[in-house]
């Protein structure tokens, strides 16, 4: 009868210790943040800031998607120094990680946006020898 109980014992403390053992490792970027878990990378336009609740942006919306940011939400400016929601302005290119529709990081990768805070339109690379292309309403010609 006592080896049973050990067994049972030891079967117990492994189902309640693995778990312990199983947590995966804090991941960090290479600015040294803590990645929260399961958030995925991503690369994007910053199309809109929403309005401040409070004094407090909570809605921004990348690739014409939706997410929330939150009070532990990591802002990085483009030389990678701390920074704000403030310091972004719509048609930047940004990288972000995201756990579902919560943005955990942002970080300017390009400043392409106009004095009016429109993205630039940069022309499409064209083939040697070929003719200009220049822009006609809103579309790309050659």
């Amino acid at each position: 009868m006592s080896s049973v109980r050990m067994k049972i014992v030891s079967i117990i403390l492994s189902c309640l210790l693995l778990p312990l053992f199983a947590m995966a490792e804090p991941t960090y970027d290479e600015q040294g943040d803590l990645i929260r878990p399961n958030s995925e990378r991503y690369a994007g336009v910053l199309d809109d800031i929403g309005p401040a609740n409070r004094g407090v942006v909570s809605l921004i919306v990348i690739n014409d998607t939706r997410y929330q940011v939150d009070e532990d939400t990591v802002y990085r400016n483009i030389r990678g120094n701390l920074s704000s929601l403030a310091s972004f302005s719509r048609g930047m290119q940004v990288e972000y990680y995201a756990l579902e529709n919560l943005v955990t990081k942002l970080r300017v990768l390009s400043l392409a946006v106009g004095g009016d805070g429109e993205r630039r339109e940069e022309p499409p690379v064209q083939s040697p020898g070929t003719e200009d292309v220049r822009l006609e309403d809103g579309v790309w010609k050659n």
